[in-house]
């Protein structure tokens, strides 16, 4: 600071002798003209002062405004976040409630349906409860992603857009979500993968809840690492299990159709 001063002092000071040359002082001596210049020149560093002093008021306003944005950018991110979690929900929500819209009817030996027993307030085991559901079908899904998938957000659903097997047709790959048919036994299994120096961490959610985790951390440039987990769960029939990011934003995933690194797989096993 003291060096700058200086060389302000010595710039002004050259400024102004050369102004004196060009002036006629001739009737001037030399007490006379220093007091002059040396009043300009204090006139001209509280002119810098002030200028300098306007340049920081600036810069604070500046950075302000900076760090504001810096605020609402981050609210936007999160409320985006929460607008698609939001979108999962009610997608389950909807899907659990199609299937109970098409659930058919049993009649009982006495020509009566299910729901007209239940009315009539006869009580049933939960055995006896199974039977009268719809007849078991084969349930089972694998998935994977197709292409590469970058800047995914904190708790944002990984929609595994490609299909291998979808027994049951429980598994959609809109929202990402296989919506469980029917009470039983599944073993689900899930893979993410990534490379160059990227990460993402997974969670399998059911019905909102998380059940486990993996993580795929590629920790050099072109390395590649890929990060699992496999569950037995015991499932009820609408409750909606999927794949979602969390603790970091801005992950990505490396897998594509020819191959395939990232997956999402489930199977009935048993009532």
């Amino acid at each position: 600071m003291i060096v700058v001063k200086f060389t302000r002092l010595m710039v002004a000071l050259g400024a102004l002798i050369v102004t004196v040359k060009t002036q006629d002082y001739s009737d001037d001596s030399f007490n006379d003209v220093m007091p002059k210049l040396l009043d300009r020149m204090e006139k001209m560093e509280i002119k810098m002062n002030e200028i300098e002093i306007k340049m920081n008021d600036m810069e604070i306003r500046e950075r302000s405004m900076k760090h504001q944005i810096r605020i609402l950018q981050n609210n936007l991110h999160k409320q985006r976040e929460e607008n698609e979690r939001l979108k999962v929900l009610t997608l389950a929500m909807e899907e659990k409630k199609n299937r109970d819209d098409f659930r058919i009817p049993k009649q009982g030996k006495d020509g009566e349906t299910d729901t007209e027993i239940v009315n009539k307030g006869n009580q049933t085991s939960e055995a006896q409860s199974r039977i009268r559901q719809a007849p078991n079908e084969p349930v089972a899904f694998s998935t994977y992603i197709s292409k590469y998938v970058d800047h995914l957000g904190i708790n944002q659903v990984i929609k595994y857009d490609g299909v291998l097997t979808n027994e049951g047709n429980a598994y959609n790959v809109h929202s990402g979500m296989f919506t469980c048919p029917q009470d039983g036994l599944y073993l689900i299994s899930f893979f993410v993968a990534t490379i160059s120096n990227q990460a993402v961490f997974v969670q399998l959610m059911v019905d909102d809840i998380n059940d486990s985790g993996a993580v795929a951390y590629s920790m050099h440039p072109g390395q590649n690492d890929q990060g699992g987990n496999v569950a037995l769960l015991r499932l009820r029939r609408g409750q909606s299990v999927w794949i979602q990011t969390h603790f970091r934003s801005e992950s990505s995933l490396a897998s594509t159709t020819e191959f395939r690194y990232a997956t999402f797989s489930g199977v009935l096993l048993s009532d």
